[in-house]
């Protein structure tokens, strides 16, 4: 945790310009490519993970897949996870995401320049409804990650 705080308080400086620009990506009125998008997040989560002093190892890359339209099933063991494979995926993904986070600064914006998506938890209705959009997406050729387990583990 106090890692994390480090890292935001670093990039401080930094974050009204990136919670602007990618804020403006968002918007169904934006220009860029899905891969435009992923490309400058990814490059702004380095930047973050370099100020943060953090030595970052990926392995595995070389297992995902050549052709767009997977998904992802991550262990979700903390803060950072989504930091690293943004940085370190190099095919543009998509999240699904609890709803209560949906709205977090910065994780807003983030959501809406990738096309990710907000499930409900407690509605089952929406997360079959959620499910299926994920299913037509990926046939469609977009990339999701889905931390299947729905929250961080506290004790790694």
């Amino acid at each position: 945790m106090w890692r994390i705080i480090y890292m935001v308080l670093m990039n401080l400086f930094h974050a009204p310009i990136w919670l602007y620009k990618i804020g403006r990506m968002g918007r169904p009125e934006d220009r860029h490519t899905k891969e435009e998008r992923y490309e400058y997040i990814a490059k702004m989560d380095k930047r973050i993970i370099r100020r943060g002093r953090v030595d970052l190892v990926c392995t595995g890359a070389d297992l995902i897949p050549k052709r767009d339209g997977f998904i992802m099933f991550p262990n979700h063991q903390g803060l950072f996870d989504v930091l690293a494979l943004f940085s370190t995926c190099p095919k543009a993904l998509s999240v699904v995401i609890k709803k209560e986070a949906s709205g977090w600064i910065l994780v807003k914006q983030v959501l809406g320049a990738t096309g990710s998506l907000a499930m409900d938890r407690k509605d089952m209705k929406d997360q079959v409804r959620i499910i299926g959009e994920v299913t037509r997406l990926v046939k469609e050729g977009r990339n999701f990650v889905i931390f299947a387990e729905g929250h961080r583990s506290r004790k790694g």
